[in-house]
C-alpha cells in the first residue's frame, strides 16, 4: 500500500530490510548513533508488524545488539542478544549455523558484561559443535 506521498510505508519489508543495511553501513563507517537510532526503530516496527520468529527481525535484533556492544552499552547489548537467543533457540535446530552464531556472539556478549564464567560451557558446547558441523576453513570456524 503506497501513501500519499506515492512511497512506500515506513513498515513495508523493503523499507526495513533497507535500513537494517543503512544501519549496519553506518556501523562499519564509525556512525554508531546513526546506527543504533534507526536499528531501535526498525526493530520496533518489526515486532509490531512481523512474527518474532522472522528472519529478518532476528538480524535486526543481532545488528542491535552488535550496535549497543560496540558502544559500550554492555547491558543493552546482553538483553538484546538473550532476546534473540530465545527466538533463535526455537527456531533453529541444535546445530543450525545460525543457531551457533547467536550462542557464539551471547557467550562474548556476557564476557563483555564481565560475567565471563557464564558461558563459558556454552562457548565450550559451541566451539565442538561448529567444528562438527563447520567445515575446517569455514570463517565462523576459525573466529570461534
Amino acid at each position: 500500500m503506497l501513501s500519499k506521498e506515492g512511497m512506500l510505508p515506513s513498515s513495508h519489508l523493503d523499507i526495513l530490510e533497507l535500513q537494517n543495511y543503512l544501519a549496519r553501513a553506518y556501523i562499519c563507517n564509525n556512525g554508531m548513533d546513526k546506527a543504533i537510532a534507526l536499528l531501535e526503530d526498525v526493530v520496533i516496527i518489526q515486532k509490531e508488524t512481523l512474527s518474532p520468529e522472522h528472519p529478518m527481525l532476528l538480524m535486526s535484533m543481532n545488528n542491535l545488539a552488535e550496535g549497543y556492544a560496540q558502544n559500550y552499552w554492555p547491558d543493552k547489548a546482553l538483553t538484546h542478544r538473550l532476546q534473540g537467543w530465545r527466538v533463535a533457540s526455537k527456531v533453529y535446530t541444535e546445530e543450525h549455523p545460525l543457531r551457533l552464531a547467536w550462542i557464539r556472539k551471547l557467550g562474548i556478549t556476557y564476557m563483555l558484561n564481565l560475567d565471563s564464567m557464564a558461558p563459558l560451557s556454552s562457548i565450550e558446547g559451541t566451539v565442538q559443535k561448529m567444528e562438527r558441523v563447520l567445515h575446517q576453513d569455514h570463517p565462523n570456524l576459525l573466529s570461534a
